[in-house]
């Protein structure tokens, strides 16, 4: 099975909508001057975004479709993009962030941002090897985000399962870092991040998680060993520069990363 991606094993027609890579400059004329922050991650991603406070109905969009959430209030809309890639993240989010500064979305308790990311290319052995790498990171990811996220029950963390039970499951649906979406739709979810009206913010959180699975795929057959050569060695600010580059000062706290270590080794020692 090690030798099987995702994508065989759970088929194709629910993964990638078709074209995403080779559609990367879509709007490009539109947002020639627009500052750029994912032009390197060519990885599909899918960002759901939940708001409150909203003026109008959201309008056409050309990366966006909006549902009704019963968890939100106050005109609580939740917006889901199409999967985007490269400069297509950049211009959805531009998109997204235009309508609801104009539209005075707030956030709340209630509102928060999840990032779907691809992994159909991975075998099962490679995305343990990405869930014990992403337990070292946990703390981190979670002292990003405000204090609510942190002992929210609709995003707790997985440091808190017992490593022998996380699995490709939909009973991980309200875990911070969730498998669930595997069979569905081939990708993993991040459900940290609490919506928020600073728009940098918002995508240095998402550029965050875009740096981790950048890392994961340049070292998908390494990721076991990466892990436990820095648990061994504590190696954690070594390991954190290199996954995050630039973007390392913005959760600049490795001594967190010592939190996942005994969970990240355990993880991995029983779905090897």
């Amino acid at each position: 099975m090690d030798n099987r991606t995702l994508l065989k094993i759970f088929g194709e027609a629910r993964s990638l909508i078709p074209n995403q890579v080779e559609r990367l400059s879509v709007n490009q004329d539109k947002y020639e001057n627009l500052r750029t922050y994912f032009k390197s991650f060519t990885r599909a991603i899918g960002i759901e975004i939940e708001t409150e406070g909203l003026k109008r109905t959201p309008e056409t969009s050309n990366y966006w479709r909006w549902v009704a959430d019963g968890s939100l209030r106050n005109n609580g809309v939740e917006f889901v993009s199409s999967p985007v890639a490269s400069n297509n993240i950049d211009y959805a989010l531009a998109e997204i962030e235009e309508f609801c500064t104009r539209n005075k979305a707030v956030s709340s308790i209630r509102t928060s941002i999840h990032v779907h990311v691809n992994v159909g290319d991975f075998t099962l052995t490679q995305l343990y090897g990405i869930v014990g790498l992403y337990a070292l990171f946990e703390p981190l990811f979670f002292r990003f985000q405000s204090k609510f996220r942190q002992n929210n029950p609709y995003c707790y963390p997985l440091l808190h399962l017992c490593p022998k039970t996380v699995d490709i499951s939909e009973n991980m649906k309200y875990c911070a870092f969730n498998l669930g979406p595997i069979p569905r739709q081939v990708s993993v979810e991040f459900r940290h991040a609490d919506f928020s009206t600073d728009w940098l913010k918002n995508r240095r959180w998402i550029q965050l998680v875009c740096r981790l699975m950048k890392f994961a795929e340049n070292n998908r057959d390494n990721l076991r060993e990466i892990v436990f050569s820095t648990v061994e060695n504590g190696s954690y600010a070594e390991l954190l520069r290199s996954v995050m580059k630039a973007s390392s000062f913005l959760i600049d706290e490795p001594a967190l990363m010592a939190e996942g270590a005994p969970w990240a080794v355990a993880y991995i020692g029983s779905h090897t």
